[in-house]
């Protein structure tokens, strides 16, 4: 189980025997991943996913943006000594990841940090959210996210295009029974 602890800003995870360990985020003011060589703060890190590769999407609404927490590759001369995290997921009704391993880093994987609603057909890195908090991986790989202050749901598909998948972005509650795109949602 994985845990997106919010005011804490760390990730964390509760193996099988009931042990919990933070595996990203901030530890007695040491780091415990590296983002792109520099030391990575998570900022109010509301929910967390694993992606059918095995890397975590972390939603961080405190910059708007999601992360992706994968293997590292080391360099010659590394900035920071990362803990080593070993995940060995339980067994899940679907297909199970290859274990995540080694050394994470923090990866910005959608959003580009502005608040706002701006990028539909656009690729995942120039995308505008606005108050994510939820996030979901389906069968097919695609990215769900909970875009509660656009009042949507988007998606990000495997080519890295993001679409809005329900809602109007007009807060409310409408559209039983038609297409998802035309329905009110208020902060999903």
């Amino acid at each position: 189980v994985f845990i997106a602890d919010w005011n804490n800003r760390r990730i964390r995870r509760v193996n099988p025997g009931g042990r919990i360990d933070t595996i990203a985020g901030r530890i007695d003011r040491q780091y415990v991943v590296l983002q792109a060589g520099a030391n990575a703060d998570l900022t109010l890190p509301c929910d967390v996913t694993v992606t059918p590769q095995g890397h975590l999407l972390v939603v961080e609404q405190g910059t708007r943006r999601l992360r992706a927490l994968v293997p590292h590759q080391p360099t010659a001369s590394p900035l920071v000594t990362p803990k080593v995290v070993k995940y060995q997921p339980p067994a899940p009704a679907r297909p199970l990841p290859p274990p995540l391993t080694g050394v994470l880093i923090a990866d910005v994987f959608a959003g580009d940090g502005d608040p706002g609603y701006d990028g539909d057909g656009g690729h995942r890195l120039s995308v505008q959210f606005a108050a994510p908090r939820g996030i979901a991986v389906d069968d097919a790989g695609r990215v769900l996210i909970a875009d509660a202050g656009n009042h949507r749901i988007r998606r990000i598909d495997l080519d890295g295009r993001v679409w809005t998948v329900a809602g109007t972005g007009i807060p409310g509650f409408s559209g039983d029974g038609s297409d998802a795109t035309t329905a009110q949602l208020n902060r999903p």
